[in-house]
């Protein structure tokens, strides 16, 4: 499911235009991501509802859909290579690999910054 979406932006944006980055947590993550979407469900922006930030829509999953609370094979950042490993399994190639891994990435930072 991850890297059909992965696929997708590469489809709609171009291979140049994408990047993956481990988000998960060591330890026990899949209990943060719960607490954080509950959380979402109300408005919040993270931790808490902040004052100075106006409340945003409560997010609502369509019906039937579950959320496992977790991408196997990327349950920590340990298991981050496993994007590099599908792709090649999938005949990207080198250069477009290093572009999701970390060169865009890079890329856009040098424009930034």
């Amino acid at each position: 499911s991850y890297m059909e979406c992965v696929e997708y932006c590469i489809d709609l944006m171009g291979i140049d235009y994408v990047r993956c980055g481990p988000d998960s947590l060591y330890g026990d993550h899949q209990d943060h991501y719960g607490v954080f979407r509950e959380h979402a469900k109300t408005g919040g922006y993270g931790h808490y509802v902040r004052p100075d930030r106006p409340v945003r829509p409560p997010i609502h999953l369509p019906s039937g859909v579950l959320d496992p609370g977790y991408v196997k094979g990327l349950e920590n950042p340990n298991e981050f290579v496993n994007i590099a490993r599908w792709m090649i399994k999938h005949g990207y190639s080198d250069p477009e690999i290093a572009k999701v891994m970390g060169q865009n990435a890079i890329k856009l930072l040098e424009k930034v910054w």
